[in-house]
């Protein structure tokens, strides 16, 4: 809900007007790499869960972080 109005009903532009600043960036600090990425993927890529999380494989894979 934003402004309770569920989202699906403000259009396909809500993504494209919004977006997520982490303020403090405590969390990360206790997250894995892949839970970084996965929590950034849910938040802003478009996509089913799975096409998300294939992103997140291609990132880590592309960036070699496979041991972080």
């Amino acid at each position: 809900m934003i402004n309770g109005v569920p989202k699906e009903k403000m259009g396909g532009n809500f993504s494209a007007l919004s977006a997520y600043v982490q303020q403090d960036d405590i969390l990360f600090q206790t997250m894995t790499v892949r839970e970084c990425l996965e929590f950034a993927a849910k938040l802003k890529l478009k996509g089913s869960h799975q096409q998300q999380m294939d992103r997140v494989d291609e990132i880590i894979k592309e960036l070699r972080l496979n041991k972080c």
